[in-house]
């Protein structure tokens, strides 16, 4: 199909390859509308959802008991302990002494939660 626009032909197939090209250009547009909205706009709130989402609690089970030898012994018993593991990535800051300050600052206030 031919169109005639303003003395101007244009066919069918040229008009939906724009059409095309147009709608494309809209989507990529609203993609990167979109884009910016989230890494510009929003980036405090992402970033604050972020720090919630990296500290997790860990409920520890209660203790099972001891395991006894036929004598009545105790072959192994239950004591209390602590596993905490820093996730380095997590705790850098621009420089290297500030880093270790970060870790050594997060230590110590662990070692105040746990009382040692």
């Amino acid at each position: 199909m031919i169109l005639n626009i303003a003395g101007i032909t244009i066919t069918s197939t040229r008009l939906r390859i724009g059409l095309i090209f147009f709608l494309m250009f809209v989507l990529f547009s609203a993609l990167a509308l979109q884009l910016w909205n989230m890494q510009v706009h929003k980036a405090e709130y992402y970033q604050t959802r972020a720090m919630k989402q990296s500290a997790r609690r860990i409920r520890i089970p209660a203790v099972r008991g001891s395991i006894l030898d036929r004598n009545g012994t105790p072959i192994v018993d239950n004591r209390v302990s602590y596993n905490v593991r820093f996730h380095l990535a997590e705790m850098r800051e621009s420089n290297l002494e500030k880093t270790i300050m970060n870790v050594l600052n997060e230590a110590e206030r662990i070692s105040i939660c746990i009382g040692r």
